[in-house]
């Protein structure tokens, strides 16, 4: 509803059900991907920029389909293992699926030894797929 919507406005595309097969190279740069939507249509799609965000597992896979050359691809990919809090507020109506994707954090926590250990806190939107397994 906002960044995916700026997106459209200012003329981007999208494709569903892609996979990215590897980024086409020319002379150094980025030129585009080869890919294969629906199972089975290849598409190479040609670009000015090629942007990345397939996420912590698949964007290093495809980096490294594409053979590009980087000792750091694929490697200190770090997790955070979660919990789910829910609660009911009778003064108030929420709305946690409506809004923006990430709209709160604190990392008072995040370094309590001073070597990079600790806790980030963030609230994420609040789908509803997320919740209906687990809320009465």
């Amino acid at each position: 509803m906002t960044f995916l919507q700026d997106a459209r406005d200012s003329g981007a595309k999208f494709i569903q059900d892609c996979y990215v097969e590897k980024i086409l190279i020319r002379n150094g740069k980025a030129i585009g991907v080869e890919a294969i939507v629906s199972g089975n249509k290849k598409l190479i799609a040609l670009a000015k920029i090629v942007i990345v965000s397939a996420g912590s597992i698949h964007s290093p896979a495809i980096l490294l389909r594409s053979e590009i050359k980087d000792q750091n691809i694929g490697k200190n990919l770090h997790l955070h293992p979660t919990c789910a809090a829910y609660g009911m507020f009778s003064d108030r109506e929420v709305k946690g699926y409506n809004g923006s994707i990430l709209t709160s954090m604190c990392s008072e926590k995040e370094n309590i030894d001073g070597n990079g250990y600790g806790v980030r806190i963030e609230t994420p939107a609040l789908h509803l797929a997320f919740v209906t397994g687990v809320y009465p």
